[in-house]
């Protein structure tokens, strides 16, 4: 398995131990979760998928789904884990119109 150095050179100025690693900081590359994906529906929606169903794990998963299927016209479907994994719940909702 090669590390992300090996991969990626430019990550050679991050600082690693047994216990963690440090990378420098990157800038984001969305503004906000919603202007993510309102993006990723224009990549989406390029597939022209007959039925589509959108998944949003929660957490900052489902404020991106939303405005996929917001565009997409889609259902929409919110998961919900635990992180120990031993709860998980989802709920399903379609889109207004």
């Amino acid at each position: 398995m090669t590390t992300a150095i090996e991969r990626d050179p430019s990550h050679a100025e991050c600082v690693q131990n047994q216990r963690m690693r440090i990378v420098p900081w990157i800038a984001p590359f969305f503004e906000d979760r919603a202007g993510a994906g309102r993006e990723l529906a224009v990549a989406v929606s390029a597939l022209e998928l007959d039925e589509p169903v959108v998944v949003g794990v929660a957490r900052g998963g489902v404020a991106v789904a939303v405005e996929v299927a917001r565009e997409l016209g889609a259902q929409l479907t919110a998961v919900d884990l635990s992180r120990g994994g031993r709860r998980c719940s989802s709920t399903t909702v379609s889109s207004p119109g």
